[in-house]
This record gives C-alpha cells, structure tokens and sequence, in this order.
C-alpha cells in the first residue's frame, strides 16, 4: 500500500511540472508541421477549451472527495492498511490546483505572444 502511496505522490505531483517544461503528450499531427503562430493558437485553444474547464471540473471533484474523505476519517480498507486516506485525496486536489495554475500561466504567456504579433 505503501508503494500505491508513493506512486501516486510522483505522478499526480509530476503533472504540472511536466506541463511547464512542454513534456506532456499532445497529438502532433497538426501541431508540428504548423508554424509557430499556428502552434500558439493550438496552444491557447486546447488551453482555453480543454485544459483549463477540465482541470477546474477536477478541482471541484477533488475538494468533494477529500472533504467526504476526511469529515469521515477515511482509513485503508485493508487490515493493518495505512490511516489517512484522506491524505491521498488532499494531494488529487494539490495535484490539479498546482496544474491549473500552470495552465493559466501558459494561457497569459501564449495571450501575450498573440496579442503581440497580431499589432506587428
């Protein structure tokens, strides 16, 4: 259980991280062959219509489950399981919270890049 534990904390916590430095998936089939400008407004699109709803919609989920989780004191279903379950729904939320800012980031940053060539 332990190892479920520390599995979760490195990938919920790697989301945001990769997603600054552009190592998350996305389908490239119309992105790499776009030129920048293009690229920018996939960018600010996908960030617009899905990345940012998505995450909010997972915030909202993820408040739910861990404050049911922890009113409850939730604790493992398995005998002699680890207490504090509730501590693992605590960081879904984190996880998404911590990714949604890097979203808004990248949207301002991707905004500003548009604004700019677009008066050029």
């Amino acid at each position: 259980e332990v190892e479920t534990y520390l599995f979760s904390v490195l990938f919920l916590l790697s989301g945001a991280w990769a997603f600054q430095k552009d190592l998350h998936v996305r389908v490239d089939i119309f992105y790499q062959s776009g030129s920048a400008r293009r690229q920018q407004w996939i960018d600010w699109i996908g960030t617009s219509l899905f990345l940012l709803p998505w995450t909010w919609i997972m915030m909202q989920v993820g408040w739910e489950l861990f404050y049911q989780s922890w009113l409850i004191g939730e604790q493992s279903s398995q005998s002699g399981g680890l207490s504090g379950r509730y501590l693992l729904k605590a960081l879904l939320l984190i996880a998404f919270i911590l990714l949604f800012l890097q979203a808004v980031s990248h949207w301002l940053k991707t905004s500003l890049k548009l604004f700019d060539q677009s008066k050029t």
